[in-house]
């Protein structure tokens, strides 16, 4: 996998490539959330419709949500949106999204980079 990072005037674009797992996820997160720009963003771009598969179990995502949650203490306002490509990666989007719910990021699932653009502005 190839994680591109871009750092826009407001926030982070990502593109990730190849066939995913969740530990290269938890390694992205990780260099995001220690990055010095992190606390002046106000959303992060995850651009997923360029992996060609991915290797991601649920216990992945409920470590990705731990860590996300535990980073929004000290910086509570985020705005995550992920651009899916293949329909069963939109099922772990999903799981993601709905075990996000109750904390101060706000997640939002599109099919394209222009909605998610739209929606970040």
């Amino acid at each position: 996998m190839a994680v591109s990072n871009t750092w826009e005037e407001r926030g982070l674009y990502r593109e990730f490539l190849g066939v995913i797992d969740g530990e290269e996820i938890w390694g992205a997160n990780l260099a995001l959330h220690g990055d010095e720009r992190f606390d002046q963003i106000k959303y992060v771009l995850n651009d997923f419709t360029h992996i060609d598969g991915f290797e991601i179990e649920d216990v992945d995502v409920d470590a990705i949500v731990v860590m996300d949650k535990t980073a929004s203490i000290s910086k509570p306002t985020l705005h995550i949106a992920i651009v899916v490509g293949l329909v069963p990666f939109r099922d772990l989007a999903i799981k993601y999204q709905q075990k996000m719910q109750g904390s101060t990021y706000v997640c939002e699932i599109f099919d394209n980079i222009k909605d998610a653009r739209a929606w970040i502005d």
